[in-house]
């Protein structure tokens, strides 16, 4: 079923058609004959409430969350495989029945969407989703999503209200996020008192985006584990740039390292520099795994 651009009101339609079918045991890759069995007994059967769907498309996240909703399908995690290359994904409008999924199934802990072009409307139904969901603990919107600020803006209001999330990743490379999206999680670390792992990877901050994530940290005192690999931190990425190159941000980053909990910070591919590595190597305590 993967790509074939089947969306709107006619997924809905066809939605409706298999969760109606008694004797339809599959579509695309959803196991509706597993689903409906582990709905009936779901402390029997397992894992089957694991769920990994490869290539999947807006009619796939339709009828799975019409299952989930009649209470045929209950889920614990749901991996949404996108390809860059082959497949657009779930998409905005996937992404919104993955929303409704998600407040149908409170077990679920772990939804996990890379590659999934899902936009900000669909970063932001979800983000709405998330607000006062009790269980999930594991949010990955990472790589080709195309977030930008109002999608991470979202996702940061989520995380002021949200008391259980522990990880979330963002990453890039094409999440463009941008400095107001970088800004909205910063505050948002501010008063979270739950997530203890943040992936913020390839997504071009810059100096200025380190020293708000820098103040963020000295207020923050449950983050453990901080992605901030592949980006612009010391003012350029590419060598060609070098001239740019300046310790603010790092060094704002040291700065906030001396009162911070984080065990693990990987701040690989930033051009730190000398100054910058000596700085961070001196505000590290001996618990940090310091990755520059």
């Amino acid at each position: 079923m993967e790509g074939n651009g089947i969306a709107g009101g006619a997924a809905r339609q066809l939605a409706a058609v298999v969760v109606n079918s008694s004797s339809l045991e599959e579509f695309g890759d959803v196991q509706l004959k597993e689903l409906r069995a582990h709905a009936q007994a779901p402390m029997e059967l397992g894992s089957i409430g694991a769920v990994t769907l490869e290539g999947a498309g807006p009619t796939e996240c339709t009828v799975l969350a019409e299952l989930v909703k009649a209470g045929d399908a209950v889920l614990t995690t749901l991996h949404i495989e996108g390809d860059s290359d082959f497949y657009p994904g779930a998409g905005p409008e996937g992404a919104e029945s993955l929303a409704e999924i998600l407040r149908a199934s409170p077990l679920m802990t772990e939804l996990t969407l890379d590659d999934n072009r899902i936009l900000d409307t669909g970063a932001s139904a979800i983000a709405e989703a998330l607000k006062d969901h009790a269980g999930l603990t594991k949010l990955d919107l990472a790589q080709l999503n195309g977030i930008g600020p109002s999608g991470a803006t979202a996702v940061a209001e989520a995380l002021k209200a949200n008391t259980v999330l522990r990880y979330l990743d963002l990453s890039g490379p094409y999440n463009p996020i941008g400095p107001s999206g970088v800004s909205a999680i910063a505050e948002a670390l501010k008063v979270n008192a739950s997530l203890t792992t943040l992936g913020l990877a390839n997504l071009d901050i810059d100096s200025s985006g380190a020293t708000v994530i820098a103040e963020a940290l000295k207020a923050n005192d449950v983050l453990t584990t901080l992605n901030l690999s592949s980006n612009a931190l010391c003012g350029y990425r590419y060598e060609a740039d070098r001239s740019s190159y300046t310790a603010v941000g790092i060094n704002a980053i040291a700065e906030a390292l001396k009162g911070s909990r984080l065990t693990e910070l990987d701040l690989r591919s930033n051009n730190v520099g000398q100054e910058g590595r000596s700085a961070l190597r001196a505000a590290a305590g001996p618990s940090l795994q310091l990755l520059c």
